[in-house]
């Protein structure tokens, strides 16, 4: 997929990190259904909505990398092996 304008423009950067249009794009494709009442200002909102859920993880996410709370890729791949033993 060739990058578009959209797809690169930055909605908010949090701490340096930029949260990507095309993020807040998906998510909120993700959401629609339903009727088409005050459509422009419901997608306003969700657009305002979803890039503050987007803004509150990379945060979170930001701040767990700071403090070592994130696991190892070590211990990602051991609880992935005994998930799928489990399945087995």
């Amino acid at each position: 997929m060739v990058p578009t304008l959209r797809n690169t423009t930055v909605a908010a950067t949090v701490n340096g990190k930029p949260i990507l249009s095309a993020e807040v794009e998906r998510l909120i494709n993700n959401r629609q259904g339903g009727s088409n009442r005050n459509f422009l200002t419901q997608l306003a909102q969700a657009r305002l909505q979803v890039l503050d859920k987007l803004i509150q993880r990379e945060v979170l996410f930001q701040r767990a990398e700071r403090e070592s709370l994130l696991p190892t890729e070590d211990q990602i791949n051991a609880r992935l092996m005994r998930k799928r033993r489990k399945a087995v």
